[in-house]
């Protein structure tokens, strides 16, 4: 049966038809025509036009179906928008850049997303992840090994990562330790990793007097084997946080060193690459007094007729002078001749020759000598240091001892034979007016 309305229709009652067609509005049982989108929904006892529709136990939504609007509440799953799945755009989280398919929870932090099989219980599961970012994997997890890969997780290992691992918290061992400073990670077998101390490097922390540290077998670390050494502590080796300050060595496996570093009759120090950096020199003497001098080795090899470079003194970082070694020749320098480095320079008008004149020479034996040693020829710094200062600085020790510098004596000696040569043309000069009357 068909039935077709050209005008207006009210039905009171039921209507049974085969088919239906309207070619006006269609008015639900409250007089309705309804909206764009809106569906026919059955109240129980009518009809009416409606935005949502009402599944019971199934879902709810304000929005079904593709359309261009963007919503975290496309299709929800619960009564409340706060269990829903969506579709939006502008997320930034993690890798993400603009849309991103979107499934929320309300904000619990021990609810969130479960899968499974229909055989396990509420109580178990394949996956887990909460609100607060936990996530729980039954099985195993392979991570980084790209798009294509193939291999079954769980084959070699529970978690298998292809890439760097980066940890900004701590890791705990087998036995849920965290470790102490300078401990690594240690392998037990089949039992798992604890963290220890490396084995076969000293503990200085217990050291006391003239104690003798030993390891009296070969050790093997990182696949490398290394010598037995023995370590003599000075008597009073001065400890700060466990590092001892002064030891002699007996025997030591410096293969362990970068480069090469004996001990026999000698000592030999030796590298492999030609770096002229003050931080990577075979050798480099800090003053620990004061931190204002520097003692350190360069590169040592000769590369030009001028030669190079072997030791280098520093004050405050700037370099002051350095003993080179030439072709045929070794020799001290010093690098504040150069005018680069100086200010206000003036002429030196002072009398030197008068200096000299009121030296006094001194024999005399050092403290150190025997009774029967002949006296010594010199100066008393005391006496010279007034006059010629730079020629006797303070050794900078604690007792402030004077030292005796040749090369500022050498200025001293320049400016009195300027004066002799100046005194000299002025008698040429007067004994030439004699010879010309």
């Amino acid at each position: 049966m068909a039935i077709e309305f050209l005008n207006d229709v009210e039905v009171f009652g039921s209507l049974e038809a085969t088919s239906l067609k309207a070619t006006g509005t269609l008015k639900d049982s409250g007089g309705d025509d309804g909206t764009s989108g809106q569906v026919l929904s059955s109240t129980g006892t009518g009809t009416n036009w409606v935005s949502t529709l009402n599944i019971t136990n199934c879902f709810t939504t304000g929005v079904v179906g593709a359309n261009n609007s963007q919503s975290r509440d496309k299709l929800r799953v619960w009564i409340s928008n706060a269990f829903a799945i969506g579709m939006v755009n502008g997320f930034s989280y993690g890798g993400l850049n603009d849309y991103a398919m979107t499934f929320q929870m309300s904000n619990n932090a021990t609810r969130g997303f479960w899968w499974g099989d229909n055989g396990h219980s509420n109580n178990q599961g394949a996956m887990s992840l909460t609100t607060e970012g936990k996530l729980a994997v039954a099985n195993s997890m392979r991570l980084g090994y790209g798009q294509s890969n193939t291999v079954t997780p769980g084959i070699d290992a529970t978690l298998e990562i292809n890439g760097s691992l980066a940890l900004s918290s701590y890791f705990k061992d087998k036995n849920g330790s965290v470790g102490t400073n300078g401990q690594t990670l240690q392998s037990v077998g089949t039992s798992g990793v604890v963290w220890g101390s490396i084995s076969g490097l000293v503990d200085y922390s217990a050291v006391s007097d003239n104690l003798i540290l030993a390891a009296t077998t070969a050790t093997t670390t990182g696949g490398s084997t290394f010598a037995p050494y023995i370590l003599l502590a000075e008597s009073n080796p001065g400890i700060a946080n466990g590092e001892v300050k002064k030891i002699r060595l007996g025997s030591i496996p410096l293969d362990r060193f970068n480069g090469t570093f004996t001990v026999d009759n000698g000592i030999s120090l030796s590298r492999s690459t030609s770096n002229s950096s003050l931080t990577a020199v075979p050798v480099r003497v800090e003053n620990t007094r004061n931190a204002n001098g520097t003692m350190y080795n360069y590169v040592s090899d000769v590369s030009s007729p001028y030669g190079s470079r072997h030791f280098g003194f520093s004050i405050n970082g700037t370099l002051t002078g350095s003993i080179s070694q030439g072709f045929g020749n070794v020799a001290y320098n010093t690098t504040s001749s150069d005018e680069r480095l100086k200010k206000n320079i003036e002429t030196w008008e002072e009398n030197i020759l008068e200096k000299f004149d009121k030296i006094e020479p001194k024999k005399f034996n050092f403290l150190h000598d025997k009774p029967e040693e002949d006296k010594m020829k010199g100066y008393i710094a005391q006496q010279m240091v007034e006059s010629f200062p730079e020629a006797y600085p303070l050794d900078h020790s604690e007792e402030n001892y004077y030292n005796y510098n040749p090369s500022g004596m050498v200025v001293y000696l320049t400016k009195a034979i300027k004066e002799l040569i100046d005194k000299n043309k002025e008698l040429e000069n007067r004994i030439q007016e004699l010879e010309n009357q």
